[in-house]
């Protein structure tokens, strides 16, 4: 069986919930893919509609991970980064037949329903 390897690649969100009272949120996305991690450039001072451009390249087994968690954390400089979401991606959605995912999908926060991330996760064979 040939190796397969994805991009993952969180795009922009649309946030209910805001960490900053004053100035604008700097929101980051923690991609992870058991056992790859992988962190976005933070968006400095986009507030609730974030975008990043970040494209990240992980081997991926099957039979090891079938979900990709998504957490979007706000930067601060001084004080430690606050939570503001999270969403998954259900690998099932992506195959050779199917190698490209784009689209929205929900987030939340304890539950509730906090706003979208739009992601794209691309499916390739490496050829050996």
């Amino acid at each position: 069986m040939s190796n397969v390897k994805i991009s993952v690649t969180p795009m922009t969100a649309k946030l209910l919930h805001d960490t900053v009272l004053i100035g604008k949120m700097s929101p980051y996305v923690k991609v992870n893919l058991n056992p790859h991690k992988a962190i976005t450039t933070p968006a400095k001072r986009y507030g609730s509609i974030p975008s990043w451009s970040d494209i990240f390249v992980m081997d991926w087994n099957p039979q090891e991970a079938n979900v990709i968690t998504f957490e979007i954390w706000d930067k601060h400089r001084i004080r430690k980064d606050k939570y503001i979401a999270t969403g998954t991606f259900n690998m099932g959605k992506i195959s050779p037949s199917k190698p490209v995912f784009f689209d929205w999908i929900p987030i939340y926060n304890e539950g509730s329903y906090a706003g979208k991330l739009l992601i794209e996760v691309k499916y390739y064979e490496d050829e050996d």
